[in-house]
């Protein structure tokens, strides 16, 4: 993994393009489509949009999608799947989303909060109750709810630095995360308990928690509670990496924008960090 995590260009855009819809497609009186209010004159300026932002900084292309609460109402993609290369980019890609997966790990997780397997206010020792004194004593305590929160106190695991001191995590993913869950909670707090700090390993731990109550895997838990019901097209891990004819990876690399190599260790998570940020999937 790289040393910082970068704030690339492409996701200034998105946030950029979500504050100009907000700011002029919603207020416009036009004609229904598809459930909702939007003219052809909108749609295409939309589409400009993309297209000028994709030439204005040398980007590999650019999707959006406008949902109502059931439905997709407009997507639309547009460049290339890969930087400098003609194979077009298209609105079924599958396009990875980083720490936004957190806010589906969580939604699994209130699922099973809803269905009574998990409680906001379980602690790691509730689930794992054999970690017993191993866990550092400032963390006994901290819940499910403080792990979704980045407020427990533990370390972000967001630098390559913060790996170094990792043991070697060994056997199924459900046994990686638990190794990983005790290590974290036997060192001391990086803050106190209740003050916020962004953690990836939050994330894992939390998931950690979801397996021992459940005893099924964080990635079939995603499936079965979360893709399936709602169909959502998704995998774990970067889309090009195990399917042909997907999307790569891209990254501002010495202010030029490059495309990763799908076998890039610096950038790849290891595969039972994913509940924190390992997910791709369609607009």
């Amino acid at each position: 993994m790289r040393k910082t995590f970068h704030k690339n260009i492409l996701t200034l855009l998105l946030f950029s393009l979500c504050w100009l819809l907000s700011s002029c497609v919603w207020s416009i009186p036009s004609t229904k489509l598809g459930g909702c209010v939007y003219t052809q004159d909108e749609l295409q300026e939309i589409d400009k949009m993309l297209t000028k932002y994709i030439s204005q900084y040398s980007l590999p292309g650019l999707v959006i999608g406008i949902t109502s609460d059931d439905d997709t109402l407009f997507a639309i993609a547009r460049g290339a799947r890969i930087l400098g290369q003609s194979e077009k980019l298209i609105e079924t890609d599958l396009l990875h989303i980083g720490s936004n997966g957190k806010a589906l790990t969580a939604t699994m997780i209130g699922i099973l909060v809803e269905r009574g397997a998990l409680s906001w206010d379980l602690t790691p020792l509730d689930i794992y109750p054999e970690m017993g004194n191993e866990i550092s004593p400032k963390l006994r305590s901290i819940t499910l709810s403080q792990l979704l929160c980045h407020s427990a106190g533990i370390h972000g695991f967001t630098d390559e630095k913060e790996f170094k001191d990792l043991p070697e995590l060994q056997g199924s993913l459900i046994k990686q995360r638990l190794a990983f869950t005790k290590w974290v909670l036997a060192q001391k707090p990086f803050c106190t308990p209740g003050t916020f700090h962004y953690s990836n390993a939050g994330y894992v731990i939390a998931a950690s928690m979801a397996e021992g109550a459940t005893q099924k895997s964080w990635e079939s838990m995603m499936k079965e509670l979360l893709f399936e019901p709602l169909g959502i097209v998704a995998q774990f891990g970067w889309p090009a990496k195990s399917m042909g004819g997907q999307p790569c990876g891209h990254a501002e690399v010495d202010r030029k924008l490059c495309v990763i190599p799908i076998d890039d260790k610096e950038y790849l998570i290891p595969e039972w960090l994913a509940p924190a940020g390992d997910i791709s999937m369609s607009v």
